[in-house]
């Protein structure tokens, strides 16, 4: 398993395994950790996004182009909005589910354009990227979650982020909601969140997910496409 390539302690960031690596990639999940995205190669969405002074009519320019990685343009929105920039409302980008067990947490984040990023227990890592088939199970999460972005953001009706919190307590689960405004987290008692008629069919997809990306890391063929050096 490889390190982590820059200190999670010292950017106020959880660590929820031993597993430095798993820590790194489990926080990527959230899009909100700008510092964790300058690592790997330069690439052109980079040098828009991670500059001193972004230009913000480049980030905009990236935030609503479809043919990104959903992951940039939920970055290029928290820029946007950090700056006081006007952003589109409620648009659902990412998912995240995550379910605490006695060895430890086990999450999924899946994204609109597909891509899903796996965490588990164990502090292995599973990444499917690059066109893969499991990327219609990530659309699919996005689809079922779908619904409950609408419920929460009219109950809400409002801007902003809610702080992101440490992982859930063993006994409780938690769905994080990555949307073009911010993020907005629904948590409670395992037992009852999965079984609301709305969170069932997400946290179903969450346990389809996780058993196709395990039998492949079983046959020694992790689903991974781009892979993690695509940051």
């Amino acid at each position: 398993m490889q390190a982590s390539p820059i200190s999670l302690k010292a950017l106020g960031l959880p660590e929820p395994y031993t597993q430095d690596y798993a820590s790194f990639i489990y926080n990527l999940m959230f899009c909100d950790a700008f510092d964790l995205f300058r690592t790997g190669k330069p690439t052109p969405w980079k040098e828009v996004l991670l500059g001193s002074q972004p230009d913000l009519d480049a980030v905009k320019d990236i935030a609503m182009d479809t043919k990104a990685e959903t992951r940039v343009r939920i970055l290029a929105f928290n820029i946007l909005r950090q700056n006081r920039q006007p952003v589109v409302r409620h648009m659902l980008l990412g998912v995240i589910t995550e379910f605490p067990f006695e060895a430890g947490l086990d999450a999924v984040a899946a994204y609109e354009d597909g891509r899903i990023r796996y965490t588990n227990q164990g502090g292995k890592v599973g990444i499917v990227d690059g066109g893969h088939p499991a990327m219609q199970l990530g659309r699919q999460m996005l689809a079922a979650a779908s619904p409950i972005a609408d419920r929460v953001a009219s109950l809400q009706n409002r801007n902003g982020d809610q702080p992101r919190r440490p992982p859930p307590t063993l006994g409780n689960a938690r769905l994080t909601l990555l949307m073009s405004d911010g993020r907005y987290m629904l948590e409670a008692p395992a037992t009852k969140i999965v079984l609301n008629p709305m969170m069932t069919p997400v946290f179903k997809l969450h346990g389809e997910i996780i058993g196709v990306i395990v039998s492949h890391m079983t046959k020694g063929d992790p689903p991974q496409g781009e892979g993690h050096a695509e940051l």
